[in-house]
């Protein structure tokens, strides 16, 4: 005899539905193209997606223009210093993040030789909760789902440099505590800045899958997703 537990629910029915059900109902097929693409090609698939991903955050109703935070060199107004250990930022002691789901946008600079910029890399940002979209030197890397669980995200070739390589991670939480974790001694978090948004993408909220999970799963809106300032 044996006991289960199952205390996490609230699975949606398209983790379950295969893909040609879910193409036959429409909106769906340039977010399956890319999971088709992620079976032979992870690299280039999340590329993909992350292009599939600004179009939705450039075409939004309140877009802003010009305004692609994922970009290197992009406008510093808005964002502010993340504290050195990060973690939930309901934790900041930043009143307009206290009781915040929604998005905030993380950025950070690694400076890499010539020699270590030529060499094999992977991107490893440790725990987040509970959405990611992540991007180096404007270009995207990776994007998962999973409250908690550790990205690693292998490089294109040729993607980094000599000099300074910007990282920027956008992450979705619509439930409790949001957080990027990083890894205490390898994500420079002392030199993070951050900027909160009350935009969602539509349809998948990450490329990878949750273990035990399909590689597709659409989001739930936020309950609580609003603009603010963390002034």
């Amino acid at each position: 005899m044996g006991l289960i537990q199952a205390a996490w629910g609230g699975s949606r029915i398209e983790a379950w539905t295969s893909s040609n059900a879910l193409r036959m109902q429409g909106g769906l097929g340039p977010a399956l193209d890319v999971l088709a693409l992620y079976a032979r090609d992870p690299v280039a698939a999340n590329e993909r997606w992350g292009q599939q991903w600004q179009h939705g955050w450039t075409t939004r109703a309140d877009a802003v223009a010009a305004d692609a935070p994922w970009q290197p060199g992009t406008d510093s107004r808005g964002w502010q210093r993340a504290p050195a250990t990060l973690g939930a930022w309901e934790r900041w002691g930043v009143p307009a993040l206290a009781g915040y789901n929604g998005m905030v946008w993380y950025r950070t600079q690694v400076t890499l030789s010539a020699d270590q910029a030529a060499k094999r890399a992977q991107l490893e940002l440790g725990p987040i909760d509970e959405t990611d979209m992540t991007w180096v030197n404007g270009v995207a890397v990776g994007s998962q789902y999973g409250a908690g669980e550790r990205r690693t995200y292998a490089l294109p070739a040729g993607l980094l440099k000599a000099g300074a390589n910007a990282v920027v991670i956008n992450v979705l939480d619509t439930y409790g505590e949001g957080a990027l974790q990083g890894r205490r001694a390898r994500t420079p978090s002392a030199w993070m800045t951050v900027r909160a948004s009350s935009w969602m993408p539509a349809g998948s909220t990450g490329l990878r899958p949750a273990r035990r999970r399909r590689r597709w799963h659409r989001g739930t809106p936020p309950r609580d997703c609003r603009r603010c300032t963390t002034a």
